[in-house]
């Protein structure tokens, strides 16, 4: 294969790359700030609307830097290792810039949709606007008759590659490695194009870049252990940071950032002193010699643990428990007694789950919060 051929190759493998990461900049910029201003739709709105002003701005800004520069080639892979470095130290200026706007009183005023506005702007704009510029000049570099012909593949390739980067956070990365990971590695990924991509006398740029980042490797947020032993297992699945508290010998388990309490199980008892112990006087306000429960926000089963033991002598109960997050589950199985005889445990929303089912419950609870602070919309309509 002649190299201007392999060449061309390489720039149709960037253009895919590049669309990869930049989806996973965008789905994942939604993740990281989902814990402080949610997951709503004038998050998402905000996000999208930003990210697709920054691409704008980029195939413009492109197209004209493609009319005055003669070397199209080394620019496109400068740009990468540019956009590569910013999008790996992304996520140390998350809690930062997120105090800044919550506390700065001439902030405060504003609207959440504002705030998220400030946030990405900060963090993923200049990252994603060099992504964008790179797609004119690489079908610049194309001097043919045929650069209407490189476009469209160019675009079809990139596109592809935007598929793949909307698939990859939301199935694999996240719920692997989480998202300040996720954000590291795609940084580290583009210093690669980067580096393969330059010169010889250029690849000391993407090198030392990467040589950098190396050394500032995160740690995973998949599994931790504390040495101190309070906080024995921690994960971050694709819904929220999940953690696992021992207080003596009592287990909690602590949803989000703020640490929001969300199950809590003592080998040695079922009442909790807290607000899981009030459900249990519902069973008493009826006649039913059946008990069917229907537990919207299972969590890891501290109330249908309580169930169990309460109730199941006097009536013959049968519990449903809905939750949501797979990695609550395994949790749940693992630390608080979560598989109990009278359980059935379904993985799913809520929401569809009642849509399909056609049974009927003597008890319903719904237990289930968005950012730890409120029930989801279509939990609380009809």
């Amino acid at each position: 294969m002649k190299f201007k051929q392999l060449k061309s190759l390489f720039l149709y493998l960037t253009a895919f790359l590049c669309g990869v990461a930049g989806m996973i900049v965008e789905l994942t910029a939604v993740r990281l700030v989902a814990p402080f201003f949610g997951s709503s739709m004038e998050v998402w709105a905000t996000i999208i609307a930003l990210v697709m002003t920054a691409l704008a701005l980029g195939y413009f800004f492109g197209g004209q830097l493609s009319k005055r520069i003669k070397k199209i080639d080394s620019v496109v892979y400068l740009i990468i290792a540019s956009a590569g470095l910013l999008i790996s130290f992304s996520y140390l200026f998350v809690e930062p810039i997120v105090s800044f706007t919550s506390l700065s009183l001439q902030l405060a005023k504003f609207s959440l949709s504002f705030k998220t506005f400030l946030v990405v702007l900060s963090l993923f704009f200049l990252p994603v606007f060099l992504l964008g510029s790179i797609y004119p000049l690489i079908i610049a570099s194309f001097k043919s008759k045929k650069s209407g012909q490189a476009a469209g593949l160019i675009f079809a390739i990139s596109t592809a590659g935007s598929i793949l980067g909307t698939l990859l956070p939301s199935f694999v990365l996240i719920p692997l490695i989480g998202t300040k990971l996720t954000f590291f590695l795609t940084g580290i990924a583009l210093e690669i194009i980067a580096l393969i991509g330059l010169p010889k006398f250029q690849k000391i740029i993407p090198a030392l870049i990467l040589i950098i980042l190396l050394f500032n490797f995160p740690k995973s947020q998949k599994l931790s252990f504390s040495p101190n032993n309070e906080v024995i297992y921690q994960t971050e699945s694709l819904y929220q940071e999940i953690k696992v508290i021992k207080r003596g010998k009592i287990y909690l388990l602590s949803l989000g950032p703020n640490s929001f309490i969300s199950s809590s199980y003592s080998p040695y008892s079922y009442l909790t002193d807290g607000c899981f112990d009030y459900f249990n006087l519902l069973p008493l306000l009826r006649n039913d010699k059946n008990l069917d429960v229907l537990i919207i926000g299972l969590g890891a089963g501290t109330i249908s643990r309580q169930y169990q033991h309460f109730f199941s002598n006097q009536y013959d109960l049968k519990i449903d428990g809905v939750e949501i997050d797979p990695e609550v589950i395994k949790v749940g199985k693992k630390y608080f007694e979560l598989e109990q005889p009278s359980l059935t445990i379904y993985q799913m929303d809520g929401r569809a789950f009642l849509n399909q089912t056609e049974k009927k419950y003597n008890v319903i609870i719904v237990d289930a919060y968005a950012r730890q602070t409120y029930i989801p919309f279509h939990l609380a309509t009809e």
